[in-house]
């Protein structure tokens, strides 16, 4: 059964309580992220660049991070694309590119991104706003 709009929207904002609680109870709060980026990288979605005089010499560090967080916003992806036609799409649009596992991942940053906005400036989730994009 396809929720309606509404649930779908209150169930992304207990999604995002659910992820401020992961944050907090591992004795980080979202005042340590000063930069949605940041809050990508805690939560293993980015792999770190290693850098010398400007130049990318490596990566490496992607064990840093939240392992429990970046499970959390796999499964929320999953389950957006369970409920959500526009998230199909984008899925299906990514796919073309960079392939399943990579398009997986680049909603689940999305997710992250929104997360981390909802979070931060205490609004609503906008399906619109989301799928935008």
């Amino acid at each position: 059964m396809i929720p309606s709009p509404a649930i779908f929207c209150e169930r992304f904002q207990e999604l995002a309580r659910s992820f401020l609680w992961c944050c907090c109870t591992r004795s980080t709060a979202l005042s340590d992220f000063p930069v949605w980026g940041d809050f990508l990288s805690y939560a293993r979605l980015v792999t770190p660049q290693e850098t010398s005089d400007g130049k990318v010499t490596g990566h490496s560090g992607s064990k840093i991070g939240n392992v429990h967080l970046k499970w959390a916003l796999s499964e929320a992806a999953l389950m957006i694309l369970r409920y959500s036609d526009e998230a199909k799409a984008f899925l299906k649009r990514k796919e073309k590119k960079h392939g399943k596992r990579r398009a997986l991942t680049l909603l689940a940053r999305k997710i992250a991104r929104a997360v981390y906005q909802i979070l931060k400036r205490e609004e609503t989730f906008d399906a619109v706003k989301f799928f935008a994009n």
